[in-house]
């Protein structure tokens, strides 16, 4: 695996971060034959990101932990391309979903979300791609007055994640 340290406080990754590069190693027969994966990763160091902005990273043999008297002979890729954007973090408004309607003979007559936004982070392009976030569908099928859900919150971009993600939903029926 490929693992990160020192991310700057103020930037993230907008780019794809990769998880695995493919090492050929080198070691005594034994050894060789008993390695696991899990026993070599790549430690890739952001602490001199200052700024917005792609960077390249050459995989070396000091980045790499592995155990004693394996030797690894090439990594594949030997860089990794990164790209950096300011870290962002917006309220934008919650949609509630309805998952089915409720018993025969009610209706809907409001719905409610608290609160009715949440906050989002991520790197900056991706946030402010987000115009909202929706609910889990709400089931209705047992309610007869009103009702109060706590459900989970989606966002559709991977890249941009919740400071707090369960809205209460009041609904209320006729």
């Amino acid at each position: 695996p490929i693992d990160y340290e020192n991310m700057p406080t103020d930037l993230d990754v907008s780019s794809e971060l990769p998880r695995a590069v493919l090492l050929q190693v080198r070691a005594g027969g034994p050894r060789l034959n008993s390695l696991q994966p899990s026993e070599i990763s790549v430690l890739l160091n952001l602490g001199d990101v200052r700024e917005p902005g792609e960077r390249t990273f050459t995989i070396q043999q000091s980045q790499i932990d592995r155990p004693a008297g394996v030797q690894v002979v090439r990594a594949v890729p030997a860089q990794v391309r990164l790209r950096f954007e300011k870290h962002l973090t917006v309220p934008v408004p919650v949609v509630v979903r309805l998952g089915s309607n409720p018993p025969p003979g009610y209706r809907v007559v409001s719905t409610e979300v608290r609160p009715p936004r949440l906050a989002i982070s991520g790197p900056e392009s991706h946030v402010r791609a987000v115009a909202t976030v929706d609910t889990d569908p709400v089931d209705l099928s047992a309610v007869i007055k009103q009702a109060r859900f706590r459900v989970p919150a989606f966002i559709r971009d991977s890249q941009v994640h919740f400071e707090a993600a369960s809205p209460i939903v009041q609904v209320i029926v006729q």
